[in-house]
């Protein structure tokens, strides 16, 4: 049987996915589909941008995993145009599949474009809860795959499903949609001279498809809105600034400015999820814009009224707890940060 993952009486999409005519894009890290079916066989096409014609920039291709039965049989990175993926077993048995983008954004797409199986597929049901995670590189489980502090960034490495958000979600058995991008903040993305970098700021693209710097066929995600009714949070968790500080350091201007326009994130947020609890958290990378985080909490609400909001610290890496390239979270960081975030919303929200 062969099937548009976008239909989602077969498939259930996983994270911020986005129906188009050649299929499911998969922007947003952690973006996905899901199904099961009974048989034998099972072919997945995937399509890659622009981005796959570019043999030169390896370390920029989208890096994506398929998973059946719990086991992950793929992860690599989408080299080409098209991309096909056949398994096969001796007998008829059942099948649990889940495929998933590994790598941000920023650096390149791709599009879930058939599902073939000798069977007829089935969405597998939605978890108890459902949570949104709204963050930097951290999110995006920068270089979780190379331990060696020194090394550059590659999508290779890249590896959102041992990050902390998503570890979370699977501790709380939660669905999830993540959105993030590496290096971006809410004033200021990285910068390395103390110069505004203004060109890499989240909150105006929280409500869109995904941000890429490629196409797929003459389109990017920037393009297109998000449309929220796919995916309804019951928390959005915020954990941007530690871009933002690169720019912001000991200037009180700077700071200040950090805690108003997180205010008005909040309120972007709060808007277009009406019921959704907001947690905000910082401090994985370093600490400092942790109190302007919770003094932009206690100046919303005391101006909104909106008591559904919360901070989280989170307890600053370590040398001896190692790191991941580029001086990112190790293996070891991330699974404490999931555990705390996870232990935050039992406790909050009771879950």
């Amino acid at each position: 049987m062969l099937i548009s993952p976008a239909d989602t009486s077969y498939v259930k999409p996983l994270g911020r996915t986005t129906p188009i005519e050649k299929g499911l894009w998969l922007c947003w890290s952690g973006s996905g589909a899901e199904f099961t079916f009974t048989g034998a066989k099972c072919r997945i096409t995937i399509l890659g941008d622009d981005q796959s014609k570019a043999p030169e920039t390896p370390e920029n291709h989208a890096r994506l995993a398929i998973e059946i039965n719990g086991e992950r049989v793929v992860s690599q990175q989408i080299a080409d145009k098209v991309n096909t993926f056949a398994f096969e077993h001796s007998e008829n048995r059942d099948w649990h599949v889940r495929i998933i983008k590994l790598s941000e954004s920023a650096m390149a797409t791709c599009v879930l474009s058939q599902i073939e199986c000798d069977g007829t597929p089935a969405p597998t049901q939605k978890k108890l809860h459902a949570m949104e995670i709204v963050g930097d590189s951290i999110t995006c489980g920068y270089g979780i795959d190379d331990p060696v502090a020194e090394h550059p960034f590659h999508t290779a490495t890249e590896d959102v499903t041992q990050a902390y958000a998503y570890l979370a979600a699977q501790e709380l058995n939660a669905d999830y949609a993540i959105v993030s991008l590496s290096g971006w903040g809410i004033i200021s993305g990285y910068t390395g001279n103390g110069e505004r970098s203004g060109d890499q700021l989240l909150p105006p693209y929280y409500d869109k498809a995904g941000y890429c710097h490629q196409t797929f066929e003459g389109m990017k995600p920037q393009q297109l809105s998000w449309d929220f009714s796919r995916f309804t949070p019951e928390v959005v968790i915020v954990n941007l600034g530690t871009n933002d500080d690169s720019f912001t350091g000991e200037d009180e201007e700077r700071q200040s400015e950090y805690c108003r326009e997180y205010q008005l994130f909040l309120k972007k947020i709060r808007r277009l999820n009406p019921s959704a609890s907001i947690l905000c958290t910082l401090g994985m990378m370093g600490d400092r814009l942790y109190p302007q985080v919770a003094k932009a909490v206690a100046q919303y609400t005391a101006e909104t009224g909106d008591t559904n909001v919360d901070c989280l610290h989170f307890t600053p890496q370590t040398a001896e707890d190692g790191y991941s390239s580029d001086w990112h979270p190790s293996k070891l960081t991330q699974r404490r940060a999931g555990a705390a975030l996870a232990d935050k919303l039992k406790n909050w929200l009771g879950w």
